[in-house]
């Protein structure tokens, strides 16, 4: 009983994890698309709309992976390490660590966590 409750936590967690900048980036485009309709008609930002539509097709996939997550199913916990991978990656490109670089590295090991109970082929060692 008690392991089963651990393994729902675990599971619970890694969704929280990819639900998080799913939510905050949901509110971010809410924010700009309310600035945008209801601005003065003079004093309009310039808004590159490529940008928009990619950060709204990843924010959808950080939902997709989550929904996954919540269903147990490996995929999503795949699809959540490669999008957390890349913002790491982009740090190297970058050249500077940020707060998005620090929350990956913690996303991806909570994820990890979850492996047994998301049917990972690889998991971490055991340290028992």
């Amino acid at each position: 009983m008690r392991q089963e409750r651990t393994a729902d936590r675990r599971v619970e967690h890694a969704q929280f994890v990819v639900l998080l900048p799913f939510v905050l980036t949901l509110v971010s485009l809410g924010i700009l698309a309310t600035v945008y309709l209801f601005s003065l008609g003079d004093i309009r930002t310039p808004v590159e709309w490529g940008s928009v539509v990619a950060t709204g097709a990843i924010t959808a996939t950080y939902g997709f992976a989550a929904w996954l997550i919540g269903q147990r199913r490996a995929a999503g916990g795949y699809l959540a390490i490669i999008l957390f991978g890349w913002t790491i990656a982009r740090t190297f490109w970058a050249q500077q660590i940020t707060i998005n670089t620090i929350y990956s590295v913690v996303a991806i090991a909570v994820i990890m966590r979850a492996a047994d109970e998301l049917n990972f082929k690889w998991r971490l060692p055991s340290p028992r």
